[in-house]
């Protein structure tokens, strides 16, 4: 896939902020005049979104692995997830390598000030974007690391409070590498709620609308929403939930629109949304997109390839008249059968391409937040009013007024089921509440199993004998 190119040679390179710094003399401006450019930063910005649209991260394994390790996906003939859907040792999520899209942002927030301004007016407006962007884009990766290798403050085993290796300075050289230790879960998502607030902050004092394709308020107000969701900070949440409607203009989608909205660009209920696009390169097949991407794994486009197919559990727990099961359909390889998900189509290249924009944050989810804050609140009618809401737009009756308890709980945890399967949100709800998980294939995994966490790079662990592997590993 095409991705956004840095408009200049960045300050510098680095394959992990824990590990050995690549500095390679033509991937490193000279400060002096690389901290002077308004170009640089715009680039570093760039890399950053570079790093989101990566194979291991949201072009498609963090998304596929997330239903793969949960209930939601079998392997196609012992092909790729084979590992994670029977939740093997070590088969986990694999995204260690975006700390180079932290530095970045860093560099950014650090440096950035020192611009040479020639025109306040034309140039003012773009410094604070690229600072209200790096505040979010750092949260959002410091996020999803602590969600693939640290427990959610609530939910901790054994006293294992172990976030993840914290830094907000930039690194421009290898003297600045220091070897840390873990931070605490509670010192993580303090910092990543600090971010999200100061990103909220300059985009709001300074009106900026940058669209749903870059960080913009309204996804900052809703990817906050979803930290208080997993903090356990329920009136937090759902007030946040309250300010991303007002700050997008994204809505939810009518029922006869739901099966073609995963075609349109930008999704219609997109608040914040990556944006993948074709190479030039053909491949044999005739045809040009990237071999890693969601299509190319999630569609029987190529036998080879297709390797996710949608389980029985899962089929079962759409009800009658639901839109969103018609994107689910039977495949056939061989003799064998499959149900197969095209919520991918590689709908920007007529098919053939395996090219779709991934949308990261969607109004659905915003819905789906108020149910559960209202429903920890002991709001239950609240909780099902935003549930009625997501459920009229997808061909389903309201819940009734005597749906209370935990079975409201669990109508709240099966919408969301439904509503994000091959989007990446099941094995972190199912880890965020402290649920175990149960398999067609016979394969269960408690909540206090060591699988629950991902396990760091042994490369990382042997470097620095400070950062601490999770426990089991």
């Amino acid at each position: 896939m095409k991705k956004l190119l840095p408009s200049v040679v960045l300050l510098v390179l680095v394959t992990s902020c824990e590990g050995v710094l690549d500095l390679d003399p033509k991937d490193v401006y000279v400060p002096e005049i690389a901290e002077k450019q308004l170009s640089t930063y715009q680039g570093l910005i760039n890399a950053t979104y570079n790093v989101l649209q990566s194979a291991n991260y949201y072009q498609s394994n963090f998304l596929l692995t997330s239903d793969a390790l949960a209930d939601n996906v079998e392997s196609v003939e012992l092909r790729i997830f084979q590992a994670q859907t029977v939740n093997s040792v070590g088969a986990h999520f694999n995204i260690w390598e975006i700390y180079p899209g932290i530095n970045y942002c860093n560099l950014v927030l650090d440096k950035v000030d020192n611009v040479i301004i020639t025109d306040e007016t034309l140039q003012r407006p773009v410094i604070n974007r690229l600072k209200a962007e790096a505040y979010f884009l750092r949260a959002l990766l410091y996020f999803d690391l602590h969600r693939a290798y640290a427990y959610e403050p609530n939910h901790i085993i054994t006293e294992w409070d172990k976030g993840v290796i914290l830094r907000t300075e930039a690194v421009t050289n290898i003297d600045q590498v220091d070897l840390r230790e873990r931070a605490t879960i509670e010192e993580g998502y303090a910092l990543i709620e600090s971010d999200l607030l100061k990103a909220i902050e300059i985009f709001d004092s300074n009106s900026i609308n940058p669209g749903v394709y870059r960080a913009n308020l309204g996804a900052a107000h809703a990817l906050l929403a979803r930290l208080y969701l997993y903090w356990e900070k329920w009136e937090d949440a759902r007030n946040q939930v309250y300010e991303a409607y007002t700050y997008t203009n994204a809505n939810i989608v009518e029922a006869a629109n739901y099966q073609n909205s995963f075609a349109a660009t930008p999704h219609p209920e997109s608040l914040f949304e990556l944006d993948f696009t074709p190479e030039d390169t053909s491949f044999p097949e005739k045809v040009t997109g990237s071999m890693r991407s969601l299509t190319y794994f999630s569609e029987n486009i190529s036998a080879h390839y297709f390797s996710c197919t949608v389980t029985d559990n899962l089929l079962a727990a759409f009800e009658g008249g639901d839109v969103r099961k018609n994107l689910i359909t039977e495949t056939l390889i061989g003799t064998n059968t499959y149900n197969m998900c095209t919520k991918w189509e590689g709908s920007k290249t007529g098919g053939l391409g395996y090219v779709d924009n991934v949308p990261m944050i969607r109004y659905a989810e915003l819905l789906l937040i108020e149910a559960e804050a209202s429903y920890r609140l002991n709001e239950e009618a609240e909780a099902r009013s935003a549930l009625n809401v997501l459920r009229q737009k997808r061909g389903l009756p309201d819940v009734t007024a005597a749906l209370s308890g935990n079975a409201l709980f669990d109508k709240i945890m099966n919408e969301r089921r439904v509503e994000f399967y091959f989007e990446g949100h099941r094995w972190f709800d199912l880890k965020r509440n402290g649920l175990d998980i149960t398999k067609d294939s016979g394969v269960n995994l408690s909540y206090t199993d060591f699988r629950i966490l991902a396990p760091i790079p042994s490369s990382q662990t042997i470097l620095n004998k400070k950062l601490l592997q999770n426990p089991g590993y």
